[in-house]
């Protein structure tokens, strides 16, 4: 054997020759490494060393053996990444549990010329100096348990790239230094605590990475949320694998229950937390200080791009570096340290683009940071440049009118006091400067705590309280008017930064002064705000009633309580002394802002009050901002929006505002703005609507040239609303009246079925003032009242909405007035229901903290009692129902049992929507698309036997065979149950399968029969299948089941008779076609309804009088249909025909549905019938919707002479128009089947019904279609477009939600590919023949739009694909359900061949959906794997071409309710809805060859869907050109919607 092994290692040719492809040479390895001898594995090793040194051996054989030998010396683990590339000169060992690199891998390396070498995930605890014989471009030591770099590690003067993070160094080597082509550092998450002065002479470093561990901050709690629960907490341990080491189960459990209140952590008590958890970790790492030694020589790298030093324990400020030198650094990370400033840092290089300081001391005023990134560097660079106190602070005056607003202001000014002082006309603005003075001092001392003046003293930078002598606050007073007109725009001024005295009357008590409306006005929008409670006129009257502790338990922002009497001058200076207290205890007083945004501000409001001109243009602001020492546009746009944000001024910056040209305009005094307000509110119009020539006269003494940024304006506080061109609606001038309850009624009735209606109610804690003319501003886009069909206008408490004729609704507050109540109607309502939900989250979010509730219906109760059904609570009961995994839920008004899993699409919006609700939204959807036409839902218990599963399979075969569409349930998955839940809800007719496991108590078939019978009524067959039971009665009569079916006539099918089957089919048909379904579709259609009474009918032995048959209505009906001329075939509707064959459908409900469905009515008028109940009520329903009506009598005789009584009843007076001039009109409607003498005069009176019945049909669809407020029948695509809409806003705010850059990017991102050669059509995963491209989606909910233009090739496609896949399934899922023609364009590709024409190729995008599915790491679509692709796409997308997205024309649509899309500007070269004729031929060869594959399920069809199809494309080529058959073909292949979608699902 050795010599075999001295021969291959001399000889390559001998070695060919013997081995043959080294099979020999791997097998022999295998036997070596199964001998447990140490001195035979050391020879062989010696042999291989030998072998890999020789240049004579290829390298392919150098690859097998040096993998097969890693592979042998490794344990065996599941992800076990073994692969040395020679082309690449890459080798990769990650997940192989090295504990040690062996010297001879080194020399393996060596002899392979590897430059790229990845050891990452193994337990390498050092680092062989041998090394440094390679010439390695790239190491990666990352997730080891290296606690040191080996010195002779920098001698590879050729690495460009070391990668050793999470670990647990200490250090980094001295001569670090020396690796002088070094471009990226990355060691994060060690135990580091300085650096080598040597790294800071790498003339190449670009990237330097040594931030410590992730918080879970940065991942648990986004902006909008501000509390966590258990569960988050320790998901967070268990996605990083690096805290689970350190941090047990019990500790990370502990640490939560230690800080938390109740079931949940605070965001402050989430810091507390996370610094005990890095002192845990820190320890565990072995490091031993707890700061990091921050060297300023680090700055002053040429080279050095990005610098992340997160989470490392930096302290104190950054001093200056020791030279300022010119860098390239343009991204710093320095999060969560203990930074006191960074003032030198920005001063030094003004080149920094993005710098991170979140978790850090620095007193950053909150308004910049919420301006991003770029307003921080700004503020400061300023601050670097000088600094300036700011002690300047809003002072508020609130209470009812006559209460003492403006006396008190005046004692304050210690002014005399004025007892015929003016009650303030709208807003008051002054200014009051106080001083603190020595008395002033002694009550602060007294009155602070010690915390209290510690926090003082430390953020003005003073030594001690006393300190603060001779400091002058400046107030800017807002003295509200208290008439209640003036109410709306008091909340436009209310601001954080304020401190609001609210007034009360003692002579009128607390509750007569409406203490509560005020401080509930201001903690809505200002909650940040202190508080301070002022009792007036106490000089009348010496005791003050006031509940002090209830007050401050209910609202806790009040900060004090006073009583004064600006009269008598009682308490004017202990409430003078309060007021500045409480102003040196805000943050905001004092702070420190750039000495040139002070200038600015004081330039402003010296110009302001010189000029006595309320305003300037920006231009101006921007000249006075350059003599204030401001260099950049940016730096100017940033001051700017500071004091629009502190108040100073007001100035729109955002892109609405620079759209529409209100950017232009800042509002420099705020008095002259609320004097513009004052002229609309106050405005003595009689109509609420105004036009500009009205506005012009109420605004005469204002330049005319600002009227249209005015209007602007007050639109952006929702004061005025565009209705339309030129006019606008004012919310405040609204009547007060609502419209009549019978006009609402008749709105929401779309057609003259039952409506089909929804309720949804938000519960406020409170509803602030206005807060209501603001929804209403805010859906102005679906007035309705824009429609000429609608009757019912907006009023001052509720509107009327609509977004289609079939979708509508009305919104009003209740008359608690913290009740918002909407009820809408109409297919695809949930559309318009999400409209208003969004609406009112975003207005609530936006301008008022106030916590809400959504009740939701119980779905059985609108079908029992649609008016008044019982409302669930989804903070109270649907919550607490899906945290539970409850399945059902039990309304406390008629206890129905309805599934939790329909309402999580219901769920508000402020929860935003969840990955279970965006699931169930499109698994809803797919299925209502796909259940149109299944209409039999075959219900039976898990887990079946197998002679049940048979009887189920062969009804389901011989129903399919006679085209019913059957709905099999599956039970393997929730997702399963949630599916069949919503078929049942869907189906028309239930087969119940009936067996011993079926009528089990507490099994879901009793949960199926009693959802069908008592939720969703419809058609319920028995058959039973099994039973124990030979004779009557049968044993599941006894059980749940029976009572609930209790006289329904059951199948037997335990004897497999044909009859029996038989009867089945027969019995389903029957009840589709009562249900107005039949096998092939098409909804039910009469052309008369016979309304007549039984008693007018024969009876048994009365067939012989002539005469009384005659008159006998079910004889005349016969006759009316047996005609057999084709001009006169028509239809009638008779009750014993029609009614019964739905469950627990009352007659009422039957008549009406025959009513409905019939075009004329046919009374059959008699003494009988006028006095019949339910006959009146016929009569009644006909006249009040307007059906066509003839009079045929058929009771009392005409030779009597004593008048007929029906004349005189209410059925003679509904009837009256009709008989009351029959002797004097030509066109009588009204024929008399009594005493008809015989046939010929019977038939001759027949034949002249008919030809009325055939006139009043064309002269009612001739009226119809030219009447324009008449309801037209509901279009079933419009229905299913309606519920389009709400789809694709559901699935946008799931992205948004969950995106990393919020409104500010797109969010739907598409792949596409095309061959590189154009020649040859290839698979998706044909990485090389294909090139690879992002596509990017208009995201408009009324239809997603594939952009023209917008394509980005991939270079590194395969990665970036399985990065992105997540985003990519998601979207792809999302368009399969809601907008399919996307994914048709993306499947038909362009084909050209040499020296012939184009041909499409078609691929089905189901095999897109596979192919993201084998390129994505993850099963499940989370939403952090969505927030990282939207991450990666960013970048590539900024990376390639920034413009990629302007010059396409998708830009960021607001809409009225503040929504927000990416749509396109201009649609003219969008790809709408390519749905087009090659695409639908292409489908159905594929529906076909399914058919063929499996005929069970074989549809039959009358006209195959391509033939519909070619029908269509040859009409359409005949008239219009090839450019336009898309736009032709979607009108007329909407009416096949449903037979596409059915086709799809079968592909």
């Amino acid at each position: 054997m050795w010599d075999d092994v001295a021969v291959f290692s001399a000889d390559d040719q001998v070695w060919s020759s013997v081995v043959g492809e080294y099979d020999n040479m791997l097998s022999l390895l295998d036997w070596v490494w199964r001998r447990d001898s140490e001195e035979i594995k050391q020879h062989l090793s010696a042999c291989i060393l030998d072998i890999m040194l020789d240049h004579s051996v290829g390298l392919t054989a150098k690859r097998n053996i040096q993998r097969r030998l890693l592979e042998l010396s490794t344990q065996p683990t599941d992800s076990l990444g073994v692969n040395l590339d020679a082309d690449s000169q890459l080798f990769h060992a990650s997940n192989a549990s090295l504990v040690a690199v062996p010297t001879l891998y080194v020399y393996m390396w060596n002899a392979s010329n590897i430059t790229q070498l990845i050891l990452c995930h193994n337990e390498l605890r050092e680092i062989p100096e041998e090394l440094s014989l390679l010439r390695l471009q790239s190491l990666d030591v990352c997730d080891n348990r290296l606690r040191c770099l080996t010195p002779a590690l920098c001698l590879i003067v050729t690495l460009k790239t070391l990668k050793c993070s999470r670990n647990f160094l200490s250090c980094l080597p001295d001569n670090i230094g020396l690796l002088k082509l070094l471009v990226e550092l990355r060691a994060a998450e060690n135990a580091i605590t300085f650096l080598p002065r040597s790294l800071f002479a790498l003339p190449c470093l670009e990237i330097l990475d040594i931030s410590g561990p992730d918080l879970p901050r940065d991942f648990l709690l986004p902006a909008s949320e501000s509390n966590l629960d258990l569960h988050r907490f320790l998901g967070f341990f268990s996605d990083i694998p690096s805290w689970t080491d350190c941090v047990s189960r019990s500790d990370q459990e502990r640490m939560f229950r230690e800080h938390a209140t109740g079931e949940v952590l605070s965001k402050a008590k989430l810091e507390k937390v996370e610094v005990e958890m890095m002192e845990m970790y820190w320890r565990w790492k072995g490091r031993r200080e707890a700061s990091f030694a921050f060297d300023p020589a680090l700055l002053t790298m040429k080279s050095l791009r990005r610098l992340s030093m997160r989470n490392v324990g930096i302290q104190g400020k950054l001093a200056r570096p020791p030279a300022e030198t010119l860098t390239s650094l343009d991204e710093v990370d320095l999060s969560n340290n203990q930074i006191a400033d960074v003032h030198l840092l920005l001063h030094c290089f003004s080149n920094i683009r993005n710098i991170a300081l979140e978790g850090n001391p620095l007193q950053i005023p909150d308004e910049v940071k919420n301006r991003g990134q770029s307003s921080i560097l700004n503020y400061l660079r300023g601050m670097a440049e000088g600094a300036h106190e700011s002690f300047k602070m809003m002072l508020f005056l609130h209470g009812p009118g006559g209460v003492g607003k403006t006396s008190l202001l005046a004692a304050l000014r210690e002014e005399d006091f004025n007892a015929d002082c003016v009650t303030t006309d709208g807003i008051d603005i002054s200014r009051l400067q106080v001083k603190v003075d020595d008395k002033m001092l002694r009550y602060i001392k007294l009155h602070m705590t010690p915390d209290e003046q510690r926090t003082v003293t430390q953020r003005l930078g003073r030594r001690s309280i006393e300190n603060l002598l001779g400091i002058e606050i400046e107030f800017v007073v807002y003295d509200f008017a208290g008439q209640e007109v003036y109410y709306n725009s008091h909340q436009l001024f209310l601001h954080n930064r304020a401190l609001d005295l609210v007034l009360w009357d003692v002579r009128r008590g607390p509750n007569n002064s409406g203490l509560t409306f005020w401080l509930n006005n201001i903690k809505t929008c200002a909650p940040r705000a202190p508080v301070i409670l002022v009792g007036t006129k106490t000089d009348e009257i010496d005791n003050v009633p006031l509940d002090s502790d209830d007050f401050t338990e209910r609202f806790p922002q009040i900060k004090g309580f006073q009583s004064v009497s600006s009269k008598s001058g009682r308490g004017i200076q202990e409430l003078r002394n309060q007021i500045v207290k409480q102003a040196l205890l805000e943050g905001h007083v004092g702070q420190r802002i750039p000495h040139k945004w002070s200038v600015l501000e004081d330039t402003i409001v010296r110009e302001a009050r010189r000029s006595q001109q309320g305003y300037v243009r920006f231009q101006t602001l921007r000249e006075w901002a350059r003599l204030s020492a401001f260099r950049s546009e940016e730096a100017i746009e940033d001051a700017a929006d500071f004091l629009h944000d502190v108040g100073t001024i007001v100035r729109f910056s955002d892109a609405d505002a620079k759209l529409s040209g209100l950017d232009d305009i800042v509002i420099t005094d705020k008095q002259w703005l609320a004097d513009v307000m004052r002229c609309i509110i106050t405005a003595k119009a009689q109509e609420h609507v105004l036009s500009e020539a009205d506005l012009a006269r109420l605004w005469e003494k204002y330049p005319p040239e600002v009227h249209r940024n005015l209007i602007d304006l007050l639109k952006r506080f929702d004061l005025l609303v565009e209705s339309e061109e030129h006019r606008f609606l004012v919310p405040c001038l609204l009547p007060t009246s609502a419209p009549a309850a019978q006009e609402v009624e008749q709105f929401l009735r779309i057609s003259s079925t039952r409506p089909s209606l929804s309720y949804r109610s938000f519960a406020l804690s409170f509803c602030p003032h206005g807060f209501f003319s603001r929804l209403q501003a805010r859906l102005r886009d679906y007035d309705a009242g824009k429609f000429s069909w609608c009757r019912v206008k907006m009023w001052r408490r509720g509107l009327a909405i609509a977004s289609s004729f079939e979708c509508r609704g009305v919104v009003r507050l209740g008359q608690e007035s913290s009740l918002v109540e909407c009820v809408f109607s109409g297919e695809g309502k949930e559309n318009l229901i999400s409209i208003v939900s969004e609406s009112v989250h975003l207005l609530l979010s936006e301008r008022y903290d106030v916590d809400y509730d959504v009740l939701v219906p119980c779905e059985g109760c609108l079908e029992v009692c649609p008016r008044e059904p019982h409302m669930f609570s989804s903070n109270r009961t649907l919550n607490r129902a899906m945290q539970r995994n409850q399945i059902f839920l039990q309304c406390q008004k008629e206890f129905h049992n309805v599934p939790v899993a329909h309402y999580l699409t219901a769920m508000p919006v402020s929860l935003r929507v969840s990955q279970a609700q965006l699931d169930a939204l499109l698994d809803s959807l797919a299925l209502w698309k796909a259940t149109q036409t299944a209409y039999v839902y075959l219900s039976m218990a898990p887990d079946e036997e197998d002679a049940v599963r048979a009887v189920r399979d062969r009804i389901a075969s011989l129903l399919e065979a006679q085209g019913v569409q059957v709905w099999i349930p599956q039970h393997h998955s929730p997702a399963a149950l949630a599916s069949n839940e919503l078929a049942l809800s869907c189906a028309t007719v239930v087969l119940a399968l009936i067996s011993s496991r079926y009528c089990d108590p507490q099994g879901l078939g009793v949960k199926e029969i009693q959802y069908a019978i008592e939720v969703k009524p419809k058609p319920i067959i028995p058959v039973v299948v099994q039973d124990e039971s030979r004779t009557f009665p049968l044993a599941w009569m006894k059980t749940l089941v029976g009572l609930h079916l209790s006289g329904q006539l059951y199948i037997d099918l335990r004897a497999d008779n044909g009859e029996a089957i038989s009867q089945l089919l027969t019995r389903t048909q029957a009840l589709l076609s009562a249900s107005g379904l039949s096998s092939s579709g098409g909804e039910q259609h009469f052309d008369f309804m016979i309304s007549y009474s039984w008693s007018n009918c024969d009876k048994p032995g009365e067939e012989d009088n002539v005469r009384r048959s005659f008159s006998d209505p079910r004889r005349i009906k016969q006759a009316l249909e047996g005609n057999t001329r084709p001009e006169y075939q028509l239809r009638g509707w008779l009750d014993v025909e029609q009614l019964g064959y739905r469950p627990r459908e009352g007659l009422y409900e039957g008549i009406r549905r025959g009513l409905t469905q019939s075009d004329v009515v046919v009374v059959c008028m008699s003494d009988e019938y006028a006095i019949s109940r339910n006959c009146c009520m016929e009569c009644r329903y006909a006249v009040l919707h307007k059906k066509p009506i003839l009079l045929v009598l058929v009771g009392s005789d005409e030779n009597s002479n004593i008048p007929a009584a029906w004349k005189s009843t209410e059925t003679g007076l509904l009837t009256s128009h009709i008989w009351s001039n029959a002797d004097h009109k030509h066109d009588v409607q009204m024929i008399d089947f009594r005493n008809v003498p015989n046939f010929a005069q019977f038939e001759e009176n027949v034949s002249k019904l008919q030809r009325m019945i055939e006139s009043l049909r064309s002269r009612e669809q001739a009226a119809s279609e030219s009447r324009e407020d008449f309801p037209q029948p509901i279009n079933l695509s419009d229905a299913v477009e309606e519920k389009m809409r709400f789809g694709r806003r559901m699935a946008i705010q799931f992205l948004r939600s969950h995106s990393p850059f919020g409104s500010s990017f797109p969010v739907l991102w598409v792949i596409q590919w095309q061959p590189k050669t154009g020649e040859g059509l290839s698979g998706y995963d044909a990485w090389e023949a294909n090139d690879y491209y992002l596509r990017v989606v208009s995201e408009a909910p009324d239809g997603w739009v594939l952009v023209p233009h917008a394509k980005l090739r991939l270079s590194k496609a395969y990665q970036d694909i399985q990065s992105m896949s997540p985003l990519l399934l998601l979207v792809l899922r999302c368009l399969a359900v809601l907008q399919q023609g996307i994914l048709c364009s993306l499947s038909k590709i362009e084909l050209t061949h040499a020296g012939s024409n184009a041909r499409k190729a078609f691929l089905r995008y189901e095999d897109l959906e596979v192919f993201l599915t084998t390129c994505s790491k993850a099963r499940v679509t989370s939403p952090e794997a969505v927030r990282s692709s939207l991450l990666l796409i960013h970048s590539l997308v900024q990376d390639n071409n920034s413009s990629l997205l302007n010059s396409t024309g998708l830009t960021p649509d607001i809409c009225a309710n503040r929504e927000v899309f990416w749509s396109l500007s201009c649609k003219a070269g969008a790809v709408k809805d390519p749905i087009d004729a090659d695409w639908l031929v292409e489908q159905t060869k594929r529906s076909q060859a399914a058919d063929k594959q499996f005929p069970k399920r074989k549809k039959q069809r009358e006209v195959t869907l391509q033939e519909n199809v070619k029908q269509v494309a040859d009409r359409t080529a005949r008239d219009v050109k090839v450019s336009d058959n898309i736009s032709k073909l979607r009108e007329t292949l909407s009416r096949q919607r449903q037979v596409l979608a059915l086709s799809l699902r079968n592909v």
